[in-house]
């Protein structure tokens, strides 16, 4: 059930033809250049010895990139999960990740949006709309991003006010399941000094692609309606300028549900369920998914394949069910941006970046995909993130062969978590893991650029973060059945689990690395950084006094040569790399025999890769 779209693009803005015979400018055929704040400062990306994959803003609307998840079919070893359906994207680079869902876990690919760090896997389901560009970064970036970025970065830059004006445009979609989005940008110049630049989108799909047959009812699941806005103010005065920021956006759709394809008796693999009341003591293991003739896992629609309480999904077809609940998001985003420019003099920039966001957010979803209630879960996060940077940035006139860049960082999150896990048809009760978790971290970075020939250039870099991490909750028991019998050595229904705890780390991420340019066109590179990703927090539930505690935290030291390269006058670009990481302490997310998950720290890995990239 595929969904198709028919998309007009730049409607209402501009007409005209677009080429006439045979007759072509050279300048038709070349790549144009894409300019990347990678170090901090605008540099083409084939100038910076970093494997990175950056998309225009005109790109990105040609490749119908709609939410960040969608970047990665077009960026080489770059993977997306949806671990909660739309909801909770988790970025993985070069096979570093994790799978976790709790409200409140953090992938080792740090996301930021306008320089701002989003610090959970919840807020990475925001509209792509009005971006200057995108800019994927492998590799540990800890010493100019920070932390939790052990795998890499991947970093959104929204487009500014232009005082000229002009780029303006909407863009319209229609499609079946009832869905329409829209989507605009318009400038304004406000004074002499003054622009603004309004833009906004809403997506909307009146009917979902899958149908809930329970109780004989025929019902879609899966309707779409999101909206988000953005204003922007640039104001230019004869040192500098300031941009303003403001955004927000709502989510009231329903989340896609879960197929339930269940398991089969070891004793009894290919027949009819036992007629038991319930599963008893048989021991359902056996996988109800095989490989059809592409090698591809297949449903099997066997009778004898049930979930815990012996039920049997009927429907052959995977987008038809009987669910429960109809799972829901709602979601509810405001933020605020601040980013002051100063020339000191000297060619020396002064940055500061002041950023606020809020997020309040519900995702449910119906785990088991059954009329059961044996995992209908509900995952709510209210967060606030504060952060504040100041950097100095120099530039050659002053400082002659070295570049620099110094800053600090101070960085504050609370998490408010209420994940609800339904279990009364699994164990005759709910349970509520209900926490605060709040995060301090400080960070002072340097980061330089030597040349030391016309050819040749030195790469050095370091930063030093202090991280506080405190958590303060736990599990309990809710919705306790007065016949209750489940079994209790699972949970202590007398007492909450709880902790209150705090965790305090400081480490320092480097990185060292050569540039040797042949001419314009090649650049070969090789570096050497460490990422380092802070310890983190058990949100998942447990029943064992002591569970709700905090990892250590993970390190890779990554090696990497690669070369970059513009060839057939500018009609073809070639970049390849490859890398090796000593990877230690590794945070993995684990699920373990009693059914409960937990982030454990692992040990330690190697990973080694290639990559090529050609345009």
């Amino acid at each position: 059930m595929e969904k198709f779209n028919l998309r007009l693009v730049n409607c209402l803005v501009s007409t005209g033809v677009l080429f006439a015979g045979n007759s072509f400018a050279q300048s038709d055929f070349l790549l144009e250049e894409v300019v990347v704040t990678a170090q901090k400062r605008e540099q083409s990306a084939q100038d910076v010895g970093i494997a990175v994959t950056a998309f225009d803003g005109n790109a990105l609307a040609q490749l119908g990139v709609n939410e960040p998840i969608d970047i990665a079919q077009h960026t080489p070893n770059l993977n997306v999960k949806n671990v909660l359906n739309k909801s909770a994207p988790i970025f993985t680079i070069r096979g570093i990740g994790n799978a976790a869902f709790t409200s409140n876990s953090v992938a080792p690919v740090g996301v930021y949006v306008d320089e701002i760090f989003l610090p959970t896997n919840s807020m990475m389901s925001f509209a792509v709309f009005d971006m200057d560009r995108v800019e994927v970064l492998k590799g540990p970036q800890g010493t100019l991003f920070g932390r939790n970025t052990t795998a890499g970065a991947v970093s959104f830059v929204t487009k500014r006010p232009s005082r000229e004006g002009g780029d303006n445009y909407v863009r319209l979609g229609l499609g079946n399941y009832s869905s329409f989005d829209t989507e605009f940008g318009h400038d304004f110049v406000l004074s002499e000094a003054l622009a603004a630049r309004i833009s906004g989108k809403w997506s909307a799909q009146g009917e979902g692609t899958f149908t809930n047959r329970i109780d004989g009812r025929s019902e879609d699941v899966g309707t779409v309606n999101t909206w988000a806005l953005r204003a922007g103010f640039l104001f230019e005065f004869d040192s500098g300028d300031a941009y303003l920021n403001l955004h927000g956006g709502k989510d009231r759709s329903e989340n896609e549900p879960w197929v339930g394809i269940g398991r089969s008796a070891l004793d009894n693999p290919t027949g009819p369920a036992p007629e038991l009341p319930g599963i008893g003591g048989l021991q359902y293991r056996n996988s109800c998914l095989s490989r059809n003739d592409n090698g591809i896992n297949a449903f099997i629609n066997n009778p004898n394949c049930v979930n815990r309480v012996g039920y049997y999904d009927p429907y052959t077809d995977p987008r038809v069910g009987e669910f429960s609940v109809t799972p829901r998001i709602e979601s509810d985003a405001l933020g605020a941006i601040l980013n002051v420019n100063v020339d000191l003099g000297g060619d020396i920039l002064f940055t500061s970046i002041t950023a606020l966001e809020t997020l309040d957010k519900t995702t449910e979803e119906d785990f088991d995909g059954s009329p059961y209630r044996i995992g209908d879960t509900s995952y709510k996060n209210d967060i606030e993130v504060f952060s504040q940077e100041l950097r100095l940035s120099s530039g050659d006139p002053l400082w002659g062969s070295v570049d620099w860049i110094a800053g600090v960082m101070y960085y504050q999150d609370e998490q408010q978590v209420q994940d609800l896990y339904g279990y009364t048809d699994r164990v005759n009760h709910d349970v509520l893991v209900e926490f605060v978790q709040d995060t301090v971290s400080y960070a002072g970075y340097l980061h330089t650029e030597t040349t030391l020939s016309e050819r040749l250039k030195l790469i050095a870099g370091l930063r030093v973060t202090r991280d506080e991490i405190a958590f303060d909750g736990g599990t309990r028991v809710v919705n306790l059945d007065s016949d209750f019998t489940g079994d209790v050595t699972f949970f202590d229904v007398a007492n909450t689990l709880v902790t209150n705890d705090e965790v305090t780390t400081t480490e320092a991420t480097y990185k060292v690395g050569l540039d040797y340019a042949f001419g314009e066109d090649m650049l070969l590179y090789g570096n050497y950084s460490r990422g380092y990703k802070a310890g983190v927090w058990n949100g998942f539930w447990t029943y064992v006094e002591g569970d709700h505690n905090s990892t250590s935290p993970e390190f890779i030291d990554a090696y990497e040569v690669g070369f970059k390269s513009t060839l057939v006058e500018g009609r073809l670009r070639l970049n390849a790399a490859m890398y090796y990481y000593d990877y230690t302490d590794m945070q993995l997310f684990a699920d373990f025999p009693d059914g409960s998950f937990r982030v454990i720290n692992a040990g330690t890995a190697d990973v080694k890769g290639a990559e090529v990239e050609i345009n």
